[in-house]
């Protein structure tokens, strides 16, 4: 297989996805008043289009209010996955003390290991409960 274009690692998106490049090469452009080289990523994916920054320079498309109007897909799944996991485990949300019984635990200290005392923590006025 032929490969016309420089190997790179990963891209970000602008959500922060991280996009799986297949490499980049220089492509020669010419719109409106501007000709030169710029970068284009070969990404394998069919749902995105990636540009690099230097294509938003060049040409103006009001892209600003065309990434704020694109929706954020992996946040609303990442909170989708929460929503899943805490309704699946809702007895290990639930308010209040827990109670952890039949573990056994084991605490492997060096040899040469001194205990250490410490001031207690003090808790901020703010944070102490009321009544």
């Amino acid at each position: 297989m032929l490969h016309y274009f420089q190997e790179i690692s990963h891209l970000k998106s602008f959500t922060g996805q991280t996009v799986k490049a297949s490499g980049k090469l220089y492509v020669d452009v010419c719109y409106g008043n501007y000709e030169g080289k710029l970068k284009l990523y070969v990404i394998d994916c069919t749902e995105y289009y990636l540009l690099g920054r230097e294509w938003i320079g060049v040409i103006p498309l009001g892209w600003k209010s065309l990434i704020n109007q694109r929706p954020k897909p992996e946040k609303v799944l990442m909170v989708s996955e929460l929503e899943q996991v805490i309704n699946k485990h809702s007895e290990l949300f639930e308010k209040g003390l827990g109670r952890l019984t039949d573990a056994k635990a084991k605490i492997v200290l060096r040899e040469e290991a001194q205990p250490v005392m410490r001031k207690p923590v003090k808790v901020p006025y703010a944070l102490k409960r009321k009544g």
